[in-house]
Protein backbone atom coordinates (compact mmCIF):
# COMPACT_ATOMS: atom_id res chain seq x y z
CA UNK A 1 0.00 0.00 0.00
CA UNK A 2 2.80 2.74 0.76
CA UNK A 3 4.39 2.06 -2.95
CA UNK A 4 0.84 2.91 -4.20
CA UNK A 5 0.52 5.73 -2.31
CA UNK A 6 4.23 7.23 -2.97
CA UNK A 7 3.84 6.98 -6.76
CA UNK A 8 0.51 8.69 -6.29
CA UNK A 9 2.50 11.29 -4.72
CA UNK A 10 5.32 11.08 -7.62
CA UNK A 11 2.51 11.55 -10.18
CA UNK A 12 0.26 14.12 -9.08
CA UNK A 13 3.62 15.97 -7.99
CA UNK A 14 4.96 15.64 -12.27
CA UNK A 15 1.17 16.61 -12.39
CA UNK A 16 2.02 19.97 -11.06
CA UNK A 17 5.04 20.81 -12.36
CA UNK A 18 4.14 20.38 -15.87
CA UNK A 19 1.10 22.35 -15.20
CA UNK A 20 3.72 25.24 -13.59
CA UNK A 21 5.71 24.74 -16.37
CA UNK A 22 3.03 25.06 -18.77
CA UNK A 23 1.76 28.23 -16.80
CA UNK A 24 5.11 29.76 -16.49
CA UNK A 25 5.82 29.50 -20.77
CA UNK A 26 3.16 31.42 -20.58
CA UNK A 27 3.36 34.09 -18.60
CA UNK A 28 7.18 34.36 -20.48
CA UNK A 29 5.08 34.50 -23.81
CA UNK A 30 2.90 37.37 -22.92
CA UNK A 31 5.86 39.51 -20.58
CA UNK A 32 7.73 38.86 -24.12
CA UNK A 33 4.74 40.35 -26.45
CA UNK A 34 4.32 42.83 -24.36
CA UNK A 35 8.03 43.94 -24.14
CA UNK A 36 7.64 44.12 -28.27
CA UNK A 37 4.59 46.11 -27.92
CA UNK A 38 6.64 49.04 -25.47
CA UNK A 39 9.59 49.10 -27.73
CA UNK A 40 7.62 49.42 -30.92
CA UNK A 41 5.59 52.11 -29.31
CA UNK A 42 9.17 53.73 -28.20
CA UNK A 43 10.24 53.97 -31.77
CA UNK A 44 7.22 55.35 -33.20
CA UNK A 45 7.32 57.90 -30.56
CA UNK A 46 10.86 58.51 -31.63
CA UNK A 47 10.00 58.59 -34.83
CA UNK A 48 7.25 61.00 -34.50
CA UNK A 49 9.88 63.53 -32.84
CA UNK A 50 12.57 62.93 -35.30
CA UNK A 51 9.55 64.17 -38.10
CA UNK A 52 8.44 67.02 -36.05
CA UNK A 53 12.50 68.63 -35.84
CA UNK A 54 12.76 67.56 -39.81
CA UNK A 55 9.79 69.35 -40.45
CA UNK A 56 11.65 72.33 -38.10
CA UNK A 57 14.82 71.83 -39.94
CA UNK A 58 13.31 71.78 -42.96
CA UNK A 59 11.67 74.97 -42.05
CA UNK A 60 14.44 77.15 -40.64
CA UNK A 61 16.62 76.25 -43.95
CA UNK A 62 13.56 77.43 -46.18
CA UNK A 63 13.90 80.79 -44.30
CA UNK A 64 17.08 81.11 -44.04
CA UNK A 65 17.80 80.92 -48.32
CA UNK A 66 14.85 83.33 -48.17
CA UNK A 67 16.21 85.71 -45.87
CA UNK A 68 19.99 85.68 -47.31
CA UNK A 69 18.13 87.25 -50.73
CA UNK A 70 18.93 83.67 -52.77
CA UNK A 71 16.03 82.47 -55.16
CA UNK A 72 14.38 79.17 -54.25
CA UNK A 73 15.60 77.84 -57.59
CA UNK A 74 18.73 75.93 -58.78
CA UNK A 75 21.04 74.54 -55.81
CA UNK A 76 19.27 75.69 -52.97
CA UNK A 77 16.04 73.92 -54.47
CA UNK A 78 18.02 70.93 -54.88
CA UNK A 79 19.92 71.02 -51.40
CA UNK A 80 16.10 71.21 -49.69
CA UNK A 81 15.40 68.47 -51.96
CA UNK A 82 17.66 66.79 -51.02
CA UNK A 83 18.19 67.11 -47.42
CA UNK A 84 13.77 66.37 -47.81
CA UNK A 85 15.13 62.96 -49.38
CA UNK A 86 17.72 61.93 -46.84
CA UNK A 87 15.05 62.86 -43.89
CA UNK A 88 12.27 60.41 -45.48
CA UNK A 89 15.06 57.65 -46.31
CA UNK A 90 15.79 57.75 -42.28
CA UNK A 91 12.08 58.24 -41.09
CA UNK A 92 11.62 54.52 -43.60
CA UNK A 93 14.58 52.90 -42.23
CA UNK A 94 14.04 53.59 -38.51
CA UNK A 95 10.41 52.43 -39.02
CA UNK A 96 11.82 49.22 -40.75
CA UNK A 97 14.04 48.70 -38.19
CA UNK A 98 11.42 49.11 -35.43
CA UNK A 99 9.16 46.32 -37.20
CA UNK A 100 11.99 44.24 -37.40
CA UNK A 101 13.10 44.67 -33.61
CA UNK A 102 9.39 44.17 -32.66
CA UNK A 103 9.84 40.23 -34.69
CA UNK A 104 12.77 39.76 -33.45
CA UNK A 105 11.65 40.20 -29.53
CA UNK A 106 8.57 37.96 -30.52
CA UNK A 107 10.60 35.35 -31.68
CA UNK A 108 12.19 35.43 -28.43
CA UNK A 109 9.27 34.42 -26.15
CA UNK A 110 8.71 31.09 -25.60
CA UNK A 111 6.74 28.99 -27.62
CA UNK A 112 5.48 25.36 -28.69
CA UNK A 113 9.59 23.78 -28.04
CA UNK A 114 9.36 24.98 -24.52
CA UNK A 115 6.01 23.76 -23.63
CA UNK A 116 6.98 20.09 -25.77
CA UNK A 117 10.12 19.81 -23.44
CA UNK A 118 7.88 20.56 -20.05
CA UNK A 119 5.50 17.87 -20.94
CA UNK A 120 7.70 15.41 -22.12
CA UNK A 121 9.68 16.53 -18.70
CA UNK A 122 6.72 15.52 -16.94
CA UNK A 123 5.62 11.90 -18.73
CA UNK A 124 9.42 11.24 -18.59
CA UNK A 125 8.69 11.35 -14.81
CA UNK A 126 5.38 9.84 -14.55
CA UNK A 127 6.37 6.79 -16.57
CA UNK A 128 9.59 6.37 -14.55
CA UNK A 129 7.28 6.59 -11.27
CA UNK A 130 4.76 3.84 -12.90
CA UNK A 131 8.11 1.78 -14.39
CA UNK A 132 9.43 2.05 -10.80
CA UNK A 133 6.49 0.96 -9.25
CA UNK A 134 5.82 -2.35 -11.00
CA UNK A 135 9.22 -3.34 -10.68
Amino acid sequence: MLPAVMAGISIASSVAGMAGGLSANKNAREATRQQARNTYAQRMEEIRRQRVENEYTQGYNVAAIGASGIQMSGSSARHLAGMQQEMSRDISWRRMSASQERRAIRAGAPGGAANLATVAQGVGSIASTLYDYNT
